[in-house]
């Protein structure tokens, strides 16, 4: 079965700046490393939005990203599983 991450920012995602936390760890390099070497490497693939969003900055434009990016993964192979990566705020919504 593939796997398909669709990565928006988020609490998962947060990283320190001079302006606190903002979206920004690199979840594809983190993935990649992880999974290097076994069986699901092949299985899995991410997409990061851009720009990765706060998820309390989310808007209609947001939520359209994400469908559009699962509508082809999705045509292509109706087997795939989903996982949308995102911060609580947007959590009713996805």
């Amino acid at each position: 079965m593939d796997v398909h991450i669709i990565y928006t920012g988020g609490t998962i995602g947060m990283v320190d700046s001079p302006h606190g936390l903002v979206p920004g760890a690199d979840l594809e390099g983190w993935l990649d490393s992880l999974l290097k070497g076994t069986p699901l490497a092949r299985s899995v693939s991410v997409t990061s939005l851009t720009p990765l969003i706060d998820s309390s900055n989310a808007t209609p434009l947001s939520w359209q990203a994400i469908v559009d990016d699962l509508r082809p993964h999705a045509a292509a192979n109706p087997q795939t599983a989903f996982v949308i990566l995102h911060g609580t705020d947007t959590m009713a919504y996805t």
